[in-house]
């Protein structure tokens, strides 16, 4: 059975001090940045195409390129619900 995706990359959006946005807070290392408020907004940050990236490979179940992802033990995150996704997907 696949494991649902992480709710994160979905609904959270996480800023280091020095202004790079991730979308998890297991990410210590800043694996998963996704932009920097100093370049660009949030929004165009949230909506950019590496973030739709990594939403994309938690939806197919493929965490290949995200090894941060692969390893965690947080998945199957009952915050993301079906509706959730196909929400997203519909946009």
């Amino acid at each position: 059975m696949k494991r649902k995706p992480c709710s994160g990359p979905f609904k959270y959006k996480f800023i280091a001090a020095n202004g790079d946005v991730l979308v998890c807070c297991l990410d210590t290392e800043k694996e998963l940045v996704i932009g920097n408020i100093s370049e660009n907004t949030l929004e165009e940050i949230w909506d950019s195409d590496k973030a739709h990236k990594i939403r994309l490979a938690h939806i197919n179940g493929d965490l290949s390129e995200f090894p941060v992802c692969q390893k965690c033990a947080n998945l199957d995150s009952p915050q993301l619900t079906e509706e959730d996704i196909k929400r997203y997907l519909r946009r």
